[in-house]
Order: structure tokens, then C-alpha cells, then sequence
């Protein structure tokens, strides 16, 4: 298990608290599913707000007027709709996709679960997605980009996933949770995470990966 922070010629800060530790985990648990129904898509081409319903479809491109994306909804960022979106409130949703998104958030967003499918999404001033379940990073996300650095922040009240594919650049990671609860991580070894690893309270378990932080 390996633990690397920076480039070898970097000196570059990181705040370590709270804990990691490193030990077997059964890995026989997978995600399952998107499984809430309602999904939305993104289809903005130029900045614009979150709590419009002309920003979002049913379908991938498709005309606005859909509703605003709920507790329950499945919200999808893909290349079909690339503009800014701007949190003008503080929606909680069901789970996230990022496929291909390369626009940029602003504003806090709160989410069971989210997917990072491909591409590069990026994050303007104080920004934030507060993940309250597992985050899921495939091999395709933030791979051929360095601009990958969307705060996610795991904040659940149980034990959360990180769920690693070889050549996945995860963005910044925190990790704000009670004192008595982790993040596991899962998958291939090693995880690469771009923007930072901030652990302010809560345990990070490498479980038996190496952790690169700053490439």
C-alpha cells in the first residue's frame, strides 16, 4: 500500500486529519443499478440556471421543459448539453451521471450516488457536490484532461464507496464524515486523484490500493 502526495519534485500541501488505514474489505458488494426512476438531462448550451425546467429533457439533446430534477430523480450531464450550470439553489437528487460533460458548476449540489462515466467536468467558486453514498469512477473519466476538479464530498452518515477503474482521474477529494465512519475504497489500484485528498474527519480505508494525489 502506497500513499503519494504530489509529484516527486513538488512540494505540495495537503491537509491529512481524521484517519486512513489499510485492511481487507469483501469486495463481493457491487452498485446495483440506477434504480430511482425520473431521469433528467442537462441540455443548457450556454450558462443558465439549475431551477429552470427549459435546461432540462427527457432525452439526451432533447427540447426543454422538463421538470426540475427532485429527490428522486437520475440527473445526466452529457455532451448534448455543455453550458455552465449554475446552482441557484441547493437541489438533493437521487443520483448523478457524468458522461462526457466538460462544462463547469457553480453552487452546492447534494447526491445519493454518482457515476463518473467520461469526460472532465470542472468547478467554479465554491463548488461542491456533497455525495451521500458511493461514487463510481470509470476508466474513460478525466483520463486525457488535467482540468478535472470538481470537489466531491463524501458527507453520508454511513460507510461510502470509492469505486475505482484503472486510468480513472478522480477530481478533488474530501472527506467530511462522523468521526466513526469511512470511505472504502474498491476496484483497481492505483486511484489517482487530481485536484487534492482533503480528510477532515471520518476514516479514508485504502484497503489494500495505492492512493497517487496530485498528478
Amino acid at each position: 500500500m502506497e500513499l503519494i502526495i504530489g509529484l516527486k519534485n513538488q512540494k505540495v500541501p495537503y491537509i491529512l486529519s481524521g484517519k486512513i488505514f489499510e485492511t481487507a474489505v469483501d469486495e463481493r458488494e457491487l452498485l446495483t443499478g440506477i434504480g430511482p426512476t425520473g431521469i433528467e438531462y442537462w441540455v443548457a448550451d450556454s450558462s443558465a440556471n439549475w431551477n429552470d425546467t427549459a435546461n432540462w429533457s427527457t432525452s439526451s439533446g432533447g427540447p426543454g421543459g422538463s421538470s426540475v430534477p427532485s429527490t428522486d430523480s437520475t440527473v445526466i450531464f452529457d455532451d448534448l448539453g455543455l453550458g455552465p450550470c449554475i446552482l441557484d439553489s441547493t437541489p438533493q437528487i437521487a443520483y448523478m451521471i457524468l458522461n462526457g460533460y466538460t462544462g463547469t458548476f457553480f453552487g452546492d449540489c447534494t447526491v445519493t450516488n454518482i457515476d463518473l462515466l467520461y469526460g472532465c467536468t470542472s468547478a467554479g467558486t465554491d463548488s461542491t457536490v456533497h455525495v451521500l453514498g458511493d461514487v463510481l469512477g470509470s476508466s474513460l473519466y478525466g483520463a486525457w484532461t488535467s482540468g478535472n476538479n470538481l470537489p466531491i464530498e463524501f458527507s453520508g452518515s454511513d460507510t461510502q464507496r470509492l469505486i475505482n477503474s484503472a486510468g480513472c482521474v478522480f477530481p478533488v477529494i474530501d472527506i467530511n464524515k462522523s468521526t466513526s465512519q469511512q470511505v472504502i475504497c474498491y476496484g483497481d489500484s492505483p486511484i489517482l486523484i487530481n485536484g487534492g485528498l482533503l480528510i477532515n474527519d471520518g476514516t479514508f480505508n485504502m484497503n489494500g490500493r495505492d492512493i497517487q494525489v496530485g498528478i
